[in-house]
């Protein structure tokens, strides 16, 4: 005669603590990923704030007809001299 013995646990139960688990890893992965979306946007925040200083900037002033600027040459008064250009045009 074949003795059949009941499992220690039961279908049900077994069942249950499946939902249970899949739910609580669904929880786990759902507030990993909206924590990751904040600190994303908190970071965004951050790097753009602290990219583009503020600058003022303020209207040439005309003097007579011709406007005057701090530089004198495209980059700055350096190569504004006939010897600086010719050293900076043979390199």
């Amino acid at each position: 005669m074949p003795t059949e013995q009941s499992s220690p646990v039961s279908r049900r139960k077994l069942g249950i603590f499946g939902v249970v688990a899949v739910i609580g890893a669904l929880l786990v992965v759902v507030t990993g990923i909206r924590a990751r979306e904040d600190s994303s946007a908190k970071l965004r925040e951050w790097t753009d704030n602290q990219a583009i200083p503020t600058v003022a900037v303020g209207a040439a002033r005309r003097q007579g007809s011709e406007r005057h600027h701090r530089s004198a040459g495209p980059a700055g008064g350096l190569l504004s001299r006939p010897d600086l250009r010719a050293r900076s045009a043979a390199t």
